[in-house]
């Protein structure tokens, strides 16, 4: 789970900045990389917040018991 914490924290950032360059494109490849890029983004969030609060409570439930 670390592994996959640290892949999506590296790619978050990557993939927001390929959505940059694009953001006003309406079609065409450039609208696509936007596209991808964002959404990517947005999915390596979700992933990072997900993975996070799992290791936390992962890491409470050890030191609890």
């Amino acid at each position: 789970m670390k592994r996959t914490l640290i892949v999506a924290a590296t790619a978050a950032p990557c993939l927001l900045a390929l959505s940059y360059p694009w953001r006003d494109a309406t079609h065409g490849a450039g609208a696509a990389l936007s596209s991808i890029g964002w959404f990517g983004f947005l999915l390596a969030l979700v992933i990072v917040a997900v993975t996070s609060a799992t290791l936390g409570l992962r890491r409470l439930r050890t030191h609890a018991a």
